[in-house]
């Protein structure tokens, strides 16, 4: 049997407000699912936040129809995650489309739920946060009892592991609490790729199939995107398979140096067509732009004048340096739990709660989510329809 895992494709995502950066999660969706057939896969196993929103628009749906609609044959069995999962009692996206095989639509203590091909038993886990993760650890126990009973047995999980999230807040197991008699252990959430072998088999994190924020820039240029290829005919076997997809550069630039931006921009392209054998997309740039007493409106011009037609979108900041500050040191040796903070600062644990959604919607750049927070929250508290 072979498997195609690919996680936290979040379509629908619209990021920086750019109709191309939405049309890029879809081809890279589209991609994923061209490697199945060319690998002739058996089975697409999708960890988590399919979509970016459990609310998808009707052209994400459509959209995610055209992909599937040429499976020829190939099974496609997911999990819910944190993003796609609904907020109150609805049902989520995925059950409109027939081609899918969703395990674990709820948070129930019925967990792990079950799909069986050939002697392969799949086990899946949707995004379990907050207070009922701590029925977790009972129920990879499970996990592991079910396992015993199966040539091969795949685990579905889309949480976060310490080992891979160390921050406080932030995980909500640990890599002890999982079974080690799986063939594979196929995780979601965590953006950043993993591979490594664990127990009788493999733990593998697909990570996301595109750049989601800039904190991501690192470890795609250091592991790519992309998905991992299961094989269990012989043994376990995994390999991986990378996405071309569009580039995001970090640059780090003293004012008196914007010259040289354009020969670093034409060496980083370079060095993607040297990796990937193929020009790329327009790169988006996330740039700081370091000095003192400079004019900040005559630096951006600068730069946009330096990557004229060689890029979609520019990212600037600008840091100047002629204040002496006081160096500020933060422990951070705990973790930050920011969920923690903003419910114990607005001293309500329902109004904490709101905050912390909208700061996560924030961050990844996902204006329409926070707004949609606060108006089902306003209809919620203050009257009126939800349509």
């Amino acid at each position: 049997m072979r498997i195609v895992h690919v996680s936290d494709t979040h379509l629908g995502y619209r990021q920086y407000n750019l109709d191309e950066r939405e049309t890029d999660l879809y081809e890279a969706f589209q991609q994923v699912l061209d490697i199945a057939r060319e690998e002739r896969a058996d089975i697409i196993v999708h960890t988590g936040d399919l979509f970016h929103m459990a609310r998808p628009s009707n052209t994400t749906l459509l959209k995610f129809k055209e992909c599937v609609r040429n499976l020829n044959g190939i099974k496609f069995i997911a999990i819910l995650g944190d993003h796609d999962f609904p907020k109150r009692k609805d049902r989520p996206p995925h059950e409109l489309f027939d081609d899918i095989i969703l395990l674990g639509s709820s948070r129930s203590e019925s967990l792990p739920e079950k799909y069986v091909i050939d002697d392969v038993a799949f086990l899946g886990i949707p995004a379990i946060k907050g207070l009922h993760a701590k029925i977790l650890p009972e129920i990879l126990k499970k996990c592991g009892n079910i396992a015993k009973n199966y040539k091969h047995c795949v685990l579905l999980l889309h949480q976060g592991i310490k080992e891979y999230i160390p921050f406080e807040g932030a995980y909500e197991i640990h890599e002890s609490d999982l079974p080690r008699n799986m063939s594979y252990i196929a995780c979601g959430h965590i953006h950043s790729r993993k591979l490594r072998e664990f127990g009788n088999g493999y733990l593998g994190i697909a990570g996301s199939t595109e750049i989601m924020n800039k904190d991501e820039i690192s470890s795609w240029e250091r592991d790519g995107k992309g998905v991992y290829i299961v094989d269990l005919d012989d043994g376990v076997n995994v390999q991986k398979v990378d996405l071309i997809i569009r580039p995001q550069f970090v640059f780090e630039l003293e004012v008196e140096n914007l010259e040289n931006m354009s020969n670093e921009l034409d060496g980083k392209i370079s060095e993607y067509e040297s990796k990937y054998g193929k020009k790329p997309k327009k790169p988006v740039l996330h740039v700081t732009v370091t000095g003192k007493n400079f004019d900040r409106q005559a630096a951006y011009e600068k730069l946009q004048e330096l990557v004229k037609n060689k890029i979609l979108h520019i990212r600037p900041i600008f840091r100047e340096r002629d204040i002496e500050t006081e160096e500020i040191k933060i422990d951070i040796s705990e973790g930050i739990n920011m969920e923690k903070i903003m419910k114990e600062y607005f001293k309500d644990e329902k109004i904490g709660g709101l905050a912390y959604e909208i700061y996560d919607h924030i961050i990844s750049d996902d204006i329409e989510g926070a707004t949609k927070l606060l108006e089902n929250f306003y209809k919620e508290n203050y009257g009126g329809d939800e349509e």
